[in-house]
């Protein structure tokens, strides 16, 4: 149903606000079009409509990107690996700590027997949501997409870079 299911992977969870629910529903959500792009028959979870759209934008991801193991060329090899990966990346919101999270990721796998998994983290950053209001989606989305667009990806920009310019997180509440 597309649940994390680390433990205390959704604590931290900030929800979005009416100011940001309400301007998502000005966004058109193109769902046809969407699943089509990806070739899907469906979302994560059967979610539809605004819940789907609700998901995309606010909702933490945690997503295996790849595994691999054991011989992977093009000829036929009987062995038995020695090893094995996986690349996960994870979209986190607001709020979620990504050092927190990856501590509860370690003790996760801990607990379920996997002590012996190694963790490399290739980069993180705290996430962030900007003011759907703020001049500078207007002037990106108008560089990126013509006069007069709706960005949704750039109103939900996760730098902390920008969250650092105003100690006052009200600043940011939409």
């Amino acid at each position: 149903d597309g649940t994390v299911t680390i433990d205390g992977f959704y604590d931290d969870v900030r929800k979005p606000t009416e100011k940001q629910l309400a301007f998502l529903r000005t966004v058109p959500f193109e769902e046809a079009k969407l699943k089509a792009i990806y070739g899907a028959k469906r979302f994560v979870g059967g979610r539809t409509g605004f819940d789907a759209q609700i998901a995309q934008l606010f909702n933490p991801t945690s997503n295996i990107a790849g595994i691999w193991s054991g011989w992977t060329g093009d000829d036929a090899k009987t062995i038995t690996p020695a090893e094995a990966h996986v690349k996960i990346d994870m979209r986190l919101v607001p709020d979620q700590d990504p050092e927190k999270i990856e501590r509860q990721l370690r003790a996760h796998l801990d607990t379920r027997g996997f002590d012996d998994v190694q963790i490399k983290n290739w980069g993180s950053e705290h996430p962030y949501w900007g003011p759907v209001d703020a001049p500078i989606v207007d002037a990106a989305a108008r560089r990126v997409v013509g006069e007069n667009a709706l960005v949704d990806g750039l109103a939900h920009a996760r730098f902390r870079l920008l969250g650092e310019l105003h100690d006052d997180p009200e600043h940011h509440a939409i």
